[in-house]
């Protein structure tokens, strides 16, 4: 990431655009990509032999949120309203409840939304702006199909 002193050029707010998948065979992988007003600054993927699309999903977000400072508000991209539902409604509430669900049951990918309650944590201590913006897969937004790319790349390799 190019930075100017302490201050990322250009634009008072990083975009992050994520995606994650899997084939049937459970061989999945994540994608995020960081940019700037358009200007991608980085792209990073990873690969999981056995899991399912969420948990992919889920992997991008956290990966991105970890790899930035707190100190620069951000606006996730994702084709998962799931995602974005458990940021904003489900993590928390679920952290607070021991990570159960209402029906006392155990939440699913705990280790990965325990993750993400911390960056909700880490961003929320400094009063930083985190926005959650859905974005309909495979439509038009070129940055959004940069990151479903790399994904099919990555678990097809």
């Amino acid at each position: 990431m190019r930075r100017q002193g302490s201050a990322l050029l250009e634009n008072p707010f990083l975009s992050v655009h994520t995606d994650g998948g899997c084939l049937p065979s459970g061989r999945g992988a994540w994608a995020y990509l960081i940019s700037d007003t358009g200007r991608i600054l980085e792209e990073k993927t990873g690969l999981a032999r056995q899991t399912d699309s969420l948990r992919m999903e889920i992997t991008a977000a956290v990966e991105a949120l970890e790899s930035l400072p707190a100190a620069i508000p951000v606006v996730v991209h994702t084709d998962s309203q799931i995602l974005i539902d458990l940021a904003l409604r489900d993590v928390l509430r679920w952290r607070d409840n021991g990570w159960k669900r209402k029906s006392g049951r155990d939440v699913f990918h705990f280790d990965l939304l325990e993750r993400l309650s911390w960056q909700l944590d880490r961003f929320a201590a400094v009063n930083m702006p985190l926005q959650w913006k859905w974005v309909r897969a495979h439509a038009k937004c070129l940055l959004n199909q940069r990151a479903d790319e790399l994904c099919r790349q990555t678990y097809t390799r």
